[in-house]
């Protein structure tokens, strides 16, 4: 249970420190939502900095490529983009991932675990998202053990976020240290990428704070 609290503050505290306190449109309460899975035990809970800027964050005119995204003038790639509206460009990521069909899932997920508000007012990362799909993999007995489970669910979302803006060629081959604290092995080219074992099935999504890339399985932190 320690280190699982400890997931959620580092998730939390890492993304939080990259702006103003406040809440976004999209909302960040505990509407209930299908759960998703981590392994039971989270024992790495090293927490990276974000350096972020409050007042450009907290902008309520700011415009789509006010984080100055390295990808930001790139389209998205994959066969899995036809479900993203091309509005997300102008919204913060919780919200954006909302509006994203395949992610409806994922979207309840960081609902449940009291993060969008959190997603939302970060600045500057990259957010591997399992689409719906991604989470029918996921054994039940372990949807099941964690449902509700607040923690649990905040280590899992820890493990998909990362510092900074990642473009296609920051994936070619390498590790990635995500805001759990565990390491990401990424691989690929061209418009075909793998995070760990994960298919990257829509890339390259640049929202008001993030870039999300869409992929279909959940990644588990080791």
């Amino acid at each position: 249970m320690k280190t699982r609290l400890l997931a959620f503050s580092a998730l939390a505290t890492v993304l939080s420190l990259t702006a103003a306190c406040g809440s976004d449109g999209s909302g960040g309460g505990s509407d209930a939502a299908a759960p998703a899975a981590v392994n039971e035990t989270v024992t790495d809970t090293a927490t990276p900095e974000v350096e972020a800027s409050a007042s450009e964050t907290e902008s309520a005119t700011a415009s789509p490529s006010a984080s100055a995204s390295p990808s930001a003038s790139a389209s998205p790639f994959g066969a899995a983009c036809s479900d993203v509206p091309a509005s997300v460009t102008g919204e913060p990521v919780g919200k954006a991932i909302s509006g994203i069909p395949s992610l409806s899932t994922l979207s309840g997920v960081v609902r449940t675990a009291g993060l969008a508000r959190t997603l939302n007012k970060g600045k500057d990362f990259t957010l591997f998202a399992p689409t719906n799909e991604a989470f029918t993999k996921v054994p039940k007995k372990k949807l099941d053990r964690l449902m509700g489970n607040k923690q649990a669910l905040s280590a899992l979302m820890a493990y998909h976020v990362v510092k900074g803006r990642k473009t296609p060629a920051d994936l070619r081959r390498g590790k990635l240290k995500t805001v759990q604290g565990g390491e990401l092995t990424t691989s690929g080219s061209g418009q075909s990428f793998k995070i760990n074992d994960a298919n990257v099935v829509c890339g390259d999504v640049v929202t008001r704070n993030a870039t999300v890339y869409m992929i279909d399985s959940v990644l588990m932190p080791k």
